[in-house]
């Protein structure tokens, strides 16, 4: 396969979106479970009547971002909660 996944590609990724240390540690530990585990078994249950090979993976990609504003009550944003998405906390909250 052309495009697998490396723990070099994890490393490159979680260096240009600038993540911090704790997060790419994070990300590769993730990289490592998920390079251990067996692909699906087709004869399983869960798979025993999906054919993926009819699928055309180029028709899914991820959702559009909403446009609609976070809000965050008052009392809440006092006491330090922080609403936003996962990049920009990461890069503005690397605690």
């Amino acid at each position: 396969m052309a495009d697998k996944l490396t723990r070099d590609a994890v490393e490159r990724l979680a260096d240009r979106l600038g993540e911090p240390g704790w997060l790419a540690e994070r990300r590769l530990e993730a990289f490592d479970l998920f390079s251990k585990m067996d692909p699906p078994d087709p004869r399983g249950e869960e798979w025993r009547y999906t054919d993926v090979r009819r699928f055309n993976f180029d028709r899914f990609g991820a959702p559009k971002p909403s446009m609609a504003p976070p809000s965050l009550p008052d009392e809440l944003a006092g006491k330090g909660v922080i609403f936003t998405d996962f990049k920009s906390a990461a890069r503005d909250c690397p605690e």
